[in-house]
């Protein structure tokens, strides 16, 4: 169904809240790319952020549902800031850091960054301070499994359906496949039951990690084809939300005073 969060603009990368109630996702139906929340049907759609401009998305919840974290390109490379939930002034915590999530235990921020000369996963401390790397074979867009026992990621955050999940012990250990086809870095989620995945933008699929058995949940119209808008789970595994290209459409501006 429809939530309702929809509009003639862009908008990805949705998340729920911790306690289902809200989404946090990124959209530039102001005009601007910018965070933005509202309630679990879509209603009551709240700016977090007012950058006006620079590349602003990834939006993830913390596990008490006080903070969200985020990239954005204000300085023009990529950065993570973390912001409360009804707004306020974004707080940086990492530089040459994107697409964040947290630790279940809420005591680190996941990111992606290239620093080592390859693109990488890395955690920080949520409070702030030294990075530490978690991949050394390539890594991207990460996050814990309910347990907080394992890492799932991605490996090239630009390819579109040329790359594997993976999954690695949190206290280290060797990475595994585990879906050998995941058409974006952002189109997965993970709860306690398994792991919800696209592997083409079509296609919503399920692994079951007590059984190992893929079922298919639910495939798009043709023309409903999700390419990069990111998805994302209820805690409760109720729901399944994702953005989807509805349509293609072109606006007339007028500018006052051009020269």
């Amino acid at each position: 169904m429809l939530i309702g969060a929809s509009s003639a603009r862009q908008n990805t990368n949705p998340q729920y809240s911790p306690d289902g109630r809200k989404i946090a996702f990124a959209s530039n139906r102001s005009g601007s790319s910018e965070i933005w929340t509202c309630d679990a049907d879509g209603s009551n759609c709240l700016p977090l952020t007012s950058y006006g401009g620079p590349p602003v998305g990834t939006p993830r919840w913390s596990p008490d549902g006080q903070s969200i974290a985020f990239d954005c390109q204000v300085t023009g490379q990529p950065a993570v800031y973390v912001v409360a939930p009804d707004g306020g002034t974004p707080r940086l915590l990492g530089e040459d850091a994107s697409r964040p999530s947290w630790s279940r235990d809420g005591r680190w921020v996941y990111f992606t960054s290239g620093r080592s000369g390859r693109v990488e996963v890395w955690k920080m401390p949520a409070a702030g301070g030294p990075a530490t790397q978690v991949t050394r074979n390539g890594g991207a867009a990460a996050l814990e499994s309910a347990d907080g026992k394992y890492l799932y990621y991605d490996k090239d955050p630009d390819a579109l359906g040329a790359d594997s999940l993976y999954r690695l012990p949190v206290e280290g250990g060797q990475e595994v496949e585990v879906v050998p086809r995941l058409q974006h870095w952002a189109n997965f989620g993970v709860t306690a039951k398994g792991v919800y995945f696209m592997p083409d933008p079509r296609t919503i699929r399920f692994l079951d990690l007590g059984s190992g058995r893929v079922s298919t949940l639910a495939t798009l119209e043709k023309e409903k084809e999700v390419r990069y808008g990111g998805l994302c789970v209820s805690a409760n595994d109720r729901f399944v939300v994702w953005a989807q290209d509805d349509r293609e459409s072109s606006e007339v501006m007028l500018v006052d005073n051009f020269r």
